[in-house]
């Protein structure tokens, strides 16, 4: 099976496994929305309402990430099961941060992970897991990995002009990345509120978050 089809058949069984045991009606209390691309006005508009204003409004490039996820299943004689990481890096939201000392990643967190939170919200600190920086739960091997470089990610993001990102340079500690898609927006909410109170209430002053879009990579690659 091609890269982009596994990728795409991964996402869906995902949302299958998440949601399917309530069928169409849980579906749409969860928010989950047609699949479809997005422009630019909607992402504007969606983090506005997030109460979130940026200068460039980023999403992840289908073909440079799909060259990277490539690239990196093939290279099984460095990486130790990559499947692993790519299936956690290809989910609708995510949170990923990088300590700029090292350029390693501290710590990560996806939507296939989330717990329940009353019976249509999901949440990332059921367990008091953002109680702490960084939060240990999501620090350990399982959800860390060296798979994918802080340079290799950024090479995947660009603007809708077609410029990469430009990572700010600051005396900043950490960089971090919010991945988001308006087809699960209700949880994307979620993820871009609890991961900001708890950055904001640990390292106010320590970090720089980039908001990233993913409805346009996923919609793409899954029609290739």
């Amino acid at each position: 099976m091609p890269l982009s089809k596994t990728i795409i058949t991964f996402i869906f069984s995902i949302c299958c496994i998440l949601f399917l045991s309530c069928g169409k009606l849980y579906l749409k209390a969860t928010g989950v929305k047609p699949f479809k691309p997005v422009v630019e006005q909607q992402l504007i508009s969606y983090l506005s309402k997030q109460g979130i204003k940026q200068e460039h409004i980023y999403e992840v490039d289908s073909v440079r990430f799909n060259e990277l996820l490539t690239k990196k299943k093939d290279d099984t004689l460095v990486y130790t099961k990559p499947n692993w990481w790519i299936q956690n890096h290809i989910q609708p939201i995510q949170t990923v941060c990088f300590d700029n000392a090292t350029k390693k990643p501290l710590y990560a967190y996806f939507n296939c992970i989330a717990e329940s939170k009353g019976l249509t919200q999901f949440t990332w600190n059921k367990f008091q897991e953002l109680e702490s920086f960084p939060p240990k739960e999501y620090t350990s091997y399982r959800w860390i990995d060296t798979l994918f470089t802080l340079n290799e990610l950024t090479n995947t993001f660009f603007d809708f002009k077609g410029n990469s990102i430009v990572l700010k340079n600051n005396e900043k500690k950490y960089t971090v990345f919010i991945y988001y898609s308006l087809f699960v927006e209700k949880q994307a909410n979620n993820l871009i509120r609890e991961t900001l109170t708890h950055l904001n209430t640990f390292i106010p002053n320590d970090y720089n978050v980039y908001f990233i879009n993913f409805d346009n990579a996923l919609y793409q690659l899954s029609t290739n």
